[in-house]
């Protein structure tokens, strides 16, 4: 089963992000228990769109969720139009200080990488694409 949708990336559309992932994931039939990792993570690259890419941008970005169940794989792919930017390349977040002592942020980035079995970033056709995979059989 694919899904596909497109949508401005502002922060307004989040419920709506979320809300095709909790449809596409019904009607897949996939199992409630791993449709959490894909919920935050999209959250997660949806919100760097809207308040990176789309930040001082006349018009908001464009933003392309398309998602693909084959048969307890699931493949996300979410685009971008906005300028080149590979999040994967954050550095890693401090995980040893005290939680007062670390900087704000960082930690999103991390969590999608360590919940996901794969994360890739590529920039084609002028459009930043990020695909998540994971395996979420039961």
């Amino acid at each position: 089963m694919e899904a596909r949708i497109e949508l401005p990336g502002t922060a307004e559309q989040l419920d709506s992000v979320i809300g095709f992932l909790s449809s596409f994931w019904a009607d897949a039939g996939l199992p409630p228990g791993g449709q959490f990792p894909f919920e935050l993570s999209l959250e997660e690259l949806f919100m760097n769109v809207a308040m990176h890419g789309s930040a001082g941008a006349e018009t908001p970005r464009t933003v392309v969720l398309a998602l693909r169940a084959d048969g307890t794989t699931v493949t996300t792919v979410i685009e971008d139009d906005g300028v080149a930017f590979d999040p994967l390349n954050a550095p890693p977040p401090d995980l040893e200080s005290d939680i007062e002592d670390r900087p704000i942020g960082g930690l999103g980035v991390y969590l999608v990488k360590e919940m996901m079995d794969r994360v890739d970033y590529a920039r084609v056709d002028g459009r930043n694409r990020v695909t998540l995979v994971k395996d979420v059989a039961e």
